[in-house]
Order: structure tokens, then C-alpha cells, then sequence
């Protein structure tokens, strides 16, 4: 039950970390890591960003839409891709994210 609650601790500090694209797209500068920090009463479907967005994605006060991506998830726990995935903290979570895409191939060292 520990473990399993420590997993979905993590995985709810993972919903919280999304990329931005803005729209209209200009080049790589309109996609921005960012994280939830707050909610709003308003119930609509809006996300307030940073100012510092207008400099870093060049985005204008004119009909610029952000759109969010983030992770999935199922039954409140982050989908791994890997079994050697760690969810049982955010560090552990963070390494395991490098864990290259499993293809059934064996890999092979290479000595430089």
C-alpha cells in the first residue's frame, strides 16, 4: 500500500509538468516546457501563462492560442513505457524517463 501510494504521489507531481505549443507556430521557440501551479473558480476552459512567455515563444496579445500536452495516466498512476521504470519518487521518476523506448532488441556496448 506504501508503494503504491508513493506512486501516485509521484505521478500526480508528473500531471503538473506540460509542453506548450503556441499557435500560430513561428519555429522551435513555440514550444515551451511548463508547470501547473494554481487553479482558478472561473470554469472555463483558459490557462493564464508567465509574462515572460510574450519574450520566450514571441507570443502578442493578438488570437495566439496555447495548447497543453501532457502525460498519461491510468487508474491515478503514470504510464511507463519501460519495466524498469521507478515511480516511488519524483528523482527516481526523472531518471527512469532517460530508460531508452524498449524494441526487443538486444543492445550491444560499444568500447571507444
Amino acid at each position: 500500500m506504501i508503494k503504491s501510494s508513493a506512486e501516485i504521489h509521484t505521478s500526480f507531481l508528473k500531471s503538473a509538468e506540460y509542453i506548450v505549443s503556441r499557435t500560430p507556430a513561428q519555429s522551435h521557440q513555440s514550444f515551451m516546457p511548463m508547470k501547473l501551479v494554481a487553479f482558478d473558480e472561473s470554469g472555463k476552459n483558459s490557462a493564464y501563462v508567465n509574462r515572460y512567455q510574450l519574450y520566450l515563444q514571441g507570443s502578442d496579445y493578438d488570437v495566439d492560442k496555447a495548447s497543453l500536452l501532457g502525460s498519461i495516466f491510468k487508474n491515478g498512476k503514470y504510464v511507463r513505457w519501460s519495466p524498469f521504470m521507478n515511480l516511488s519518487s519524483i528523482e527516481h521518476l526523472k531518471a527512469s524517463e532517460t530508460l531508452p523506448f524498449p524494441t526487443g532488441k538486444r543492445l550491444q556496448r560499444i568500447n571507444l
